[in-house]
């Protein structure tokens, strides 16, 4: 009886990690992810420990891999949080197009640094986009503009610089945009007041100009407007 039970539990464990695998149409997503941590400067952080697929782990990261979460049928990694884990790279080498699913990506608080890839505006249905605290440099892409079902992003205290994209007026949907302490500069593009949906606006201590557009707080629905410590103009217009 053991050893028919044994035999049950191999088929169910190499059926789960078939399904995922099979599920996996964009690259494989266990394979793009140990090659983004194997790309890491400290490329087996304790914190990603239980990203192995060793004889002597689980098969699928959808059961104990370390801030993954996958959907019901253990196809798609949904979620990926891997907020303070003491993460040290760059993001160059994480495969964005493999995870056609993916909802949640939360690096926020590490030491990641370089570029913000183009190839992020590829996670069609991402939701929530936290790289807040970490050393991100350089603009921030045009092609966040594509992310059209988000409504958290979070950027603030990084390095970036240059202009806010026109493109982030795309985001309809966005609720939750966070971008002070970077580096920002040139003014606020007209087509961010498109972003009707906004109940948090944060844009402090940056290097913005110019005129703050008169539909700011268009929508009715803003909370928390921060534009502190920018060179913006504010006109006094007389009644």
């Amino acid at each position: 009886m053991a050893f028919e039970l044994k035999v049950l539990l191999f088929i169910i464990v190499v059926a789960v990690f078939t399904s995922f695998a099979d599920g996996d149409e964009n690259g494989g997503q266990i394979e793009a992810l140990l090659k983004w941590k194997n790309s890491l400067e400290n490329p087996s952080p304790a914190s990603l420990f239980s990203w192995d697929i060793s004889s002597n782990s689980s098969f699928s990261p959808c059961e104990k891999w370390v801030g993954i979460i996958c959907d019901d049928g253990f196809v798609n990694i949904i979620h990926i949080n891997l907020t303070s884990m003491g993460l040290k790279g760059m993001l160059q080498n994480f495969d964005f197009v493999s995870f056609p699913e993916l909802v949640t990506l939360d690096l926020s608080n590490n030491s990641l640094y370089g570029v913000i890839p183009k190839s992020i505006g590829m996670l069609a249905n991402l939701k929530i986009l936290y790289v807040n605290a970490n050393h991100f440099s350089g603009s921030i892409p045009s092609a966040i503009g594509n992310l059209t079902k988000l409504k958290g992003l979070h950027l603030s205290l990084n390095h970036l610089s240059c202009n806010i994209p026109k493109e982030i007026g795309l985001i309809a949907s966005l609720v939750d945009l966070k971008l002070p302490m970077n580096n920002l500069s040139g003014s606020l593009p007209a087509e961010i007041t498109n972003l009707t949906s906004r109940k948090i606006l944060l844009m402090g201590n940056n290097r913005l100009s110019g005129y703050l557009p008169d539909s700011i707080c268009s929508g009715g629905l803003l909370e928390r407007l921060s534009v502190h410590t920018n060179r913006f103009i504010v006109l006094n217009k007389l009644k």
